[in-house]
C-alpha cells in the first residue's frame, strides 16, 4: 500500500475505536480477521449466487457455530475458469479463492461507515495481466454487536 492510500484510510477511519479500525481497515482476508479476533474459525456460508453472463453476484455470511458475524455482497468479474469454477461451488470464500490461485490484487478502499450496531466497508479487488483479468466490488457488513461478545482477549 503506498503512503497516500495509507493517509486516506487513516482520514475515512479517524472516528472509530480501535477494534472498528482494525476491522474497517484491514487489507486482508475478513475471515482470517474474526478468527483471529475471536479464536474460532469462521466460516463462509454462500446464501445466494446468481450468474449474469460474464459477472458473479454473490451473498454469504461468515459464520461461527451459530453466530453470524458478518454479511457479504460481492459483485464480480473474471474470465479466469478456475475461479469462476471455485466461486460456483460456494465451499471458500474468495479471499481463500484468490490465495489458492496466487492472485495479487490490488485493493481500494471505496468507504467505511458505522451504521447502528453493524460496520460496513465497501472496497475493490483488481487484478489484471495481459489476457487474464479479475474485478469485484465487495460490501461486507461486520455485525459488531454479535462480534464484540465473542472477541477474545
Amino acid at each position: 500500500m503506498e503512503e497516500l492510500d495509507i493517509r486516506k484510510l487513516l482520514d475515512k477511519v479517524k472516528d472509530f475505536n480501535l477494534i472498528e479500525r482494525i476491522i474497517l481497515s484491514h487489507d486482508g482476508t475478513i475471515q482470517t480477521l474474526l478468527s483471529v479476533l475471536i479464536n474460532k474459525e469462521v466460516k463462509v456460508n454462500v446464501v445466494h449466487q446468481e450468474v449474469f453472463d460474464d459477472m458473479i453476484v454473490r451473498f454469504v455470511e461468515l459464520v461461527t457455530n451459530d453466530d453470524i458475524l458478518a454479511l457479504a455482497k460481492s459483485v464480480i468479474k473474471t474470465n479466469i475458469d478456475e475461479i469462476k469454477n471455485d466461486i460456483l461451488l460456494g465451499k471458500l470464500g474468495l479471499g481463500q479463492i484468490l490465495k489458492k490461485y496466487k492472485i495479487f490484487y490490488t485493493r481500494e478502499f471505496v468507504g467505511v461507515k458505522k451504521y447502528n450496531e453493524m460496520l460496513v466497508r465497501v472496497y475493490k479487488l483488481n487484478y489484471k495481466t495481459n489476457d487474464k483479468y479479475f474485478n469485484a466490488i465487495i460490501t461486507e457488513m461486520i455485525l459488531y454487536e454479535n462480534l464484540k461478545s465473542l472477541i477474545v482477549g
